[in-house]
């Protein structure tokens, strides 16, 4: 408990200091002449606090935890955001999104069996439906949950949902946004939650999470006190007011990239890791600002294959069974140097149906250059299962 209000205290001490070290329009009493004042009407660090709480039932496809998962889970949020303002083309063409970091705190079921989990994540939030008193807006979170209670053969048999003490945490929902003040909102929504280790440490049937949320969020510019120092006459805006310009034309372009990636995974319960690997080839066609679709073709080696075969009663020694080629499509969110990508994929050469006929991946890339990148992603069985977790690294062209 102390080490997780100590890493809350740092997240805020951290946010609170954030006008001081990037100060987001580089304020200072040097570079703001009167001109800016008429110019710029979002001029200042805008940011918001939220605190929500959050309730739902489990989506549960183990086997032993049913009867300790039926009385679903709770949670407590706290969030720090950084309200973007449309300066960049890409803020503008998400609707002036906002994004910042997460701290998580929940009852997931008994203690003893699931542990007291927290989390800290990243988080990025679009409006839609933009109205004076009232928006909506999606919502997407990723981090890295801590303090489960996995499973333990002896201790704690009956939990195989989680093997591991750590695993990804991932939400998606949809919140809408009550203003009742100019600087406070109520929000709600609906929400699900993910929690796995991609199959790193075993059992990993993983949670699923499907509940409501109801919570209050503060907007404040924590260069109110500059800016009405230097022009006491200046209307300062904790929101951004829209800035009306017409981005510029789109053109379409297509991208190639090649990646390669590499994970580790346990076989069933046992306790021995194995390497997978992958090398992904795809064509994408960038058709506006925010996405992109394509195709492309995956080789995957999967090297716990084997010992899931003799799990399964079948042994064999023949090295290609750990070879996998498949073929997928996808689509691409570009957001600042970041990507999102939602692949859906089929096998087409694989000689054993351990793994089923259809894989997904989600991915996260971060571009370091125009051509080179860096990225991790979950690739799936089916729709849910997780299969393995990809570490990579890849080239543009």
């Amino acid at each position: 408990m102390k080490s997780r209000l100590f890493l809350v205290l740092i997240g805020i001490a951290a946010f609170f200091c954030t006008d001081s070290l990037y100060g987001q329009n580089g304020l200072n009493n040097k570079n703001l002449s009167e001109s800016i004042f008429e110019r710029e009407p979002n001029l200042g660090t805008m940011q918001v606090v939220q605190l929500k709480l959050g309730a739902g039932q489990h989506l549960y496809t183990g086997e032993s935890l049913s009867d300790i998962l039926d009385d679903g889970y709770s949670s407590l949020d706290i969030r720090l955001g950084w309200q973007s303002k449309g300066y960049a083309d890409w803020q503008k063409a998400w609707n002036y999104p906002l994004y910042g970091i997460g701290f998580y705190t929940g009852w997931i079921g008994e203690r003893k069996y699931m542990g007291k989990p927290g989390a800290i994540y990243g988080f990025f939030r679009q409006p839609f439906l933009n109205r004076q008193k009232h928006h909506f807006s999606w919502d997407l979170a990723v981090g890295l949950t801590y303090d489960l209670n996995p499973y333990d053969p002896e201790e704690n048999p009956l939990n195989d949902a989680i093997g591991g003490r750590m695993a990804v945490y991932f939400t998606a929902g949809v919140d809408g946004n009550i203003h009742l003040q100019p600087n406070l909102d109520v929000t709600y929504g609906l929400q699900v939650a993910h929690f796995s280790n991609g199959r790193i440490e075993t059992p990993n049937y993983g949670l699923n999470m499907l509940g409501f949320n109801l919570g209050v969020q503060y907007y404040f510019n924590s260069s109110r006190r500059l800016l009405e120092k230097i022009n006491p006459e200046y209307k300062v805006r904790s929101r951004p007011l829209w800035i009306d310009t017409e981005l510029k034309p789109w053109k379409t372009y297509y991208e190639w990239n090649i990646g390669l990636a590499a994970g580790i995974v346990q076989a069933g319960m046992h306790e021995e890791y194995f390497g997978t690997f992958s090398l992904t080839a795809d064509l994408y066609r960038r058709y506006d600002y925010v996405g992109g679709v394509g195709i492309g073709l995956d080789l995957f080696y999967d090297g716990s294959m084997l010992r899931e075969l003799s799990d399964a009663g079948e042994v064999v020694d023949d090295q290609w069974y750990k070879v996998l080629v498949g073929a997928h499509v996808g689509h691409r969110f570009y957001i600042w140097k970041f990507n999102i990508d939602l692949n859906l994929g089929t096998y087409i050469y694989k000689k054993t149906d351990i793994h089923k006929s259809i894989f997904a991946r989600l991915g996260l890339k971060y571009n370091l250059t125009d051509h080179l990148y860096t990225g991790v992603a979950l690739k799936t069985q089916g729709l849910s299962a997780a299969d393995w977790v990809e570490w990579g690294i890849g080239y543009r062209l």
